[in-house]
């Protein structure tokens, strides 16, 4: 069989290895944080979406800050 790269040299390993750590880690981490579609679907995959933080603080708020209704003032 011919070897088109020489995996004897331990600077082709290194670079071999750089190269899938790149593939491996570093691209699925950066499609994750820079496509928007991508990055939608993975948050809703975990359960945590925007809209449903926002509601929950909403909620959170108005219980802690009760409105006061006032009738029959005068």
């Amino acid at each position: 069989m011919v070897s088109f790269i020489d995996m004897e040299s331990k600077r082709n390993q290194g670079i071999l290895n750089c190269c899938l750590m790149f593939h491996c880690y570093v691209n699925p981490t950066v499609t994750i944080l820079c496509n928007k579609s991508v990055r939608e679907i993975v948050l809703k995959m975990f359960g945590i979406e925007k809209k449903d933080i926002e509601s929950q603080n909403v909620t959170r708020i108005s219980s802690i800050l009760p409105t006061i209704t006032v009738t029959n003032v005068l």
